[in-house]
């Protein structure tokens, strides 16, 4: 073959070349490059492989020169324009060297096996038949390469079906092997048949495509499956900390509760003990010399055992005790006032204007705050007088508790005052306590009234205490 047939026989040669290497090394990475790249890798090699594979020609160079330029060729673009190291590109293209090898030995087996003992490559016929059998030999190839490399990278979803399609292509591309050759051995020699040529052609492309956009999209499919796969464990690390959110959670309720009903057990039922042993106390001097008004002690000492009892049990069931009014705080502490007179302890409240809270959380912290102050100057301070104001503003509620009592030099805050400071706290208010031996004890509340909507999340929150 000379002229213009011989040139572009070798520059198709080395199109088909390139395009394998190309292949090979995305299957060997199992990686897929884009199109521009890979083109830009084809045009510039192709040409200066051609030009020295022409240059080869003319001189009679050796094909170990032109073998190993082409290796330092194709190992330098494959650096500058996939980033894929030297020494990775060199033992790629060795072993694509070494596939080629086998291919043409492969040929020259096949040649042997149909009778043809001396090549000639200057015969149209036999130039063909070797055309067909490395081409669609070297696709075989590439596809049993890209089969088992699937049982190291794919999952196992993608694994037969891969087999399957290759084992398919394979099948084709040795039907086409058989036919070729069935057909050229009995033709005349230089018997060229364009109808052949054409549909080799178009399976050959067929073949490379589909082995380019099969690897691309399996890929794609392995990167879906590892995002889905990663999303799947991120999603596993956030039900785990979600769960573990939850207990703690859960365990914050707990406490949360277990305070409330501390707090409204101290507070309810530390009252009643402190009244009932007051009862008793002036009962026991009274029994002799008075039975009508020990009797009448005794009855009070009943009553405030029987509240003690139901404000218990409002406290174990978190409702707001029956004794509170949730629209009158100054109601709820004249009960509260005239539960303590019986002692003979002096407790006057001074109400400058009028009283009308828009939630019951405030009547509520109010009653408590009272009624621990109380409590604490008769059992601590042994107050015999006690006094409290209660003032209301459009924008505040301002409580002032004193007492005649002992005092203290030194305060120290036990459950009942911190229970104070905390109901205080939640309502955004503030508390001061002050006290000197012999001078009393006071506490000093300021809570700011929130809007309506407010009062209203508020309320709810009340129920709930």
């Amino acid at each position: 073959m000379q002229g213009i047939v011989e040139i572009l026989v070798r520059l198709a040669v080395i199109v088909i070349e390139m395009t394998f290497l190309l292949i090979f090394i995305q299957i060997v990475y199992s990686e897929t490059y884009k199109v521009k790249p890979q083109l830009f890798f084809c045009l510039i090699t192709v040409f200066i492989n051609f030009i020295f594979e022409y240059i080869c020609s003319i001189f009679d160079i050796n094909d170990g020169i032109r073998t190993l330029q082409m290796l330092i060729v194709d190992v330098i673009f494959l650096k500058k324009i996939f980033r894929i190291k030297y020494l990775h590109g060199i033992a790629l293209h060795s072993l694509f060297l070494i596939l080629y090898a086998f291919v043409d030995m492969v040929t020259i087996i096949s040649f042997y096996l149909i009778g043809i003992k001396r090549i000639d490559f200057d015969d149209v016929t036999l130039f063909s038949i070797a055309a067909v059998i490395v081409n669609f030999t070297m696709i075989i190839l590439l596809l049993i390469i890209k089969s088992f490399k699937s049982f190291f990278t794919f999952p196992k979803e993608l694994k037969s079906k891969i087999v399957f399609v290759n084992f398919v292509y394979i099948f084709l591309t040795l039907l086409a092997i058989l036919v070729n050759t069935s057909f050229y051995i009995k033709s005349p020699i230089n018997t060229l048949n364009i109808g052949i040529i054409i549909i080799d052609v178009v399976l050959l492309c067929f073949l490379v495509y589909n082995i380019v956009i099969s690897n691309k999209n399996q890929l794609l499919y392995k990167q879906m499956l590892e995002e889905i796969n990663s999303k799947n464990k991120e999603l596993s690390l956030l039900n785990e900390q979600l769960k573990a959110y939850a207990q703690t959670a859960e365990e914050l309720a707990v406490a949360r509760e277990r305070n409330r009903f501390a707090r409204d057990v101290h507070d309810s039922l530390g009252h009643s003990i402190i009244l009932l042993l007051k009862l008793l106390q002036i009962a026991i001097i009274t029994n002799r010399r008075d039975p009508d008004k020990t009797e009448e002690i005794l009855n009070q000492a009943n009553t405030v055992a029987k509240e003690g009892l139901n404000e218990l049990r409002y406290s174990i069931s978190g409702l707001v005790a029956t004794e509170l009014d949730r629209d009158d705080a100054v109601k709820s502490l004249d009960r509260l006032i005239k539960e303590f007179s019986i002692l003979g302890v002096n407790v006057n409240m001074s109400v400058p204007g009028d009283i009308k809270l828009e939630s019951a959380v405030y009547s509520s912290a109010i009653y408590r705050i009272c009624q621990e102050a109380i409590t604490n100057s008769i059992k601590h301070g042994r107050a015999q007088n006690i006094h409290i104001t209660l003032e209301c503003s459009t924008d505040s509620i301002k409580l002032d508790i004193a007492d005649d009592g002992t005092g203290c030099t030194g305060i120290n805050k036990g459950f009942g005052l911190s229970s104070m400071e905390k109901r205080v706290s939640d309502l955004k208010g503030s508390i001061s306590f002050k006290s000197d031996a012999g001078a009393g004890f006071s506490v000093n509340i300021v809570i700011p009234l929130e809007a309506k909507n407010t009062g209203e999340v508020e309320n709810d929150k009340a129920n709930n205490n």
